[in-house]
């Protein structure tokens, strides 16, 4: 992401020199290997788009041509671990159509497990309405995922379905930045491993009293090779993901006005409004994807579409 220019700094001759000190072969080091992660982050995310097209044989349809400007891309969960599908194919289709890279708004809780750097090398920031705004105004497209832990682990009978839950501030950065939401659905991914359960009943005996901090859910997981998984080990392991058939569909552009003359309370109705309408659009739209659909194949005579 791009940063701000800072206001070059006048030279300091009488600065010491301190390049004999330890850390300052450290910083290169550290700065070497920085580097490093950044190539191998590239190739990897190159690599996972491939897989994405090849691998998984994406599917893509537009409803329109995507606009000019740096968008908001909003998706849902495939599966909400280490390697989610939806949002790389979310990645691969913004960055394809618009010329444009997209960054991923990430969880705070990956800067807190210290995996930070390297999703920033894979293209993600760190979600904030600040971070978003100054991505977008950079030039570059940003992709959000509202739903959370719930539409995040879904069971096999849940695949099919997605759900924001209640969070709307997607909408309210698209207004105060003044751009254009962008939704993004795919169907396939929940047929890349089988959700057993959320594991809500195994947190209510190991925390009995908690609070509604995380975790929310308890995923118990049926993938490759790891076989059968549950709880936080479930979302950070990656796994080999079946070769599932997908196929997203990308909606119209939708503008939200800024309207200044309304009270919070009256842009919090109106934000919770759009953001409703869009969920029950793109939810629309995964069951229209998803009518006759089988599993990891697809839907019958579909044909294979690249954009």
């Amino acid at each position: 992401m791009a940063r701000p220019d800072r206001p070059d700094r006048p030279d300091r001759p009488d600065r010491p020199d301190r390049s004999d000190r330890p850390d300052a072969h450290d910083g290169a080091a550290g700065g070497l290997a920085g580097r490093a992660l950044d190539a191998g982050a590239g190739l990897a995310r190159n690599a996972l788009k491939r897989q994405i097209r090849a691998w998984h044989r994406l599917d893509v349809s537009a409803a329109e041509q995507l606009p000019a400007e740096p968008s908001l891309f909003v998706t849902h969960h495939g599966f909400g671990g280490t390697y989610d599908l939806n949002i790389f194919a979310a990645v691969t289709i913004g960055e394809k159509l618009t010329g444009r890279p997209v960054k991923i708004l990430a969880h705070d809780m990956i800067w807190r497990l210290k995996a930070g750097r390297l999703v920033e090398a894979l293209g993600a920031v760190r979600a904030s309405p600040d971070a978003a705004r100054a991505t977008l105004e950079a030039g570059d497209n940003v992709l959000v995922v509202p739903g959370g832990d719930h539409d995040a682990v879904k069971t096999w009978k849940e695949r099919n379905t997605l759900g924001f839950h209640g969070h709307t501030g997607f909408v309210r950065l698209a207004r105060r930045v003044g751009c254009p939401i962008v939704p993004v659905v795919t169907a396939g991914a929940g047929e890349s491993l089988v959700v057993l359960s959320k594991g809500e009943k195994i947190l209510e005996r190991i925390q009995p009293n908690r609070d509604g901090e995380k975790p929310r859910v308890w995923p118990v997981v049926v993938s490759l090779p790891l076989g059968l998984t549950s709880g936080p080990i479930s979302l950070l392991l990656p796994y080999l993901p079946a070769p599932t058939k997908l196929e997203s569909r990308v909606l119209p552009a939708i503008r939200v006005a800024s309207a200044p003359e309304l009270s919070d309370e009256a842009h919090a109705a109106e934000d919770a409004r759009i953001a409703h309408a869009i969920e029950a659009e793109m939810q629309a739209t995964l069951t229209e994807l998803t009518d006759g659909r089988i599993p990891l194949l697809g839907r019958p005579g579909r044909g294979r579409r690249r954009r």
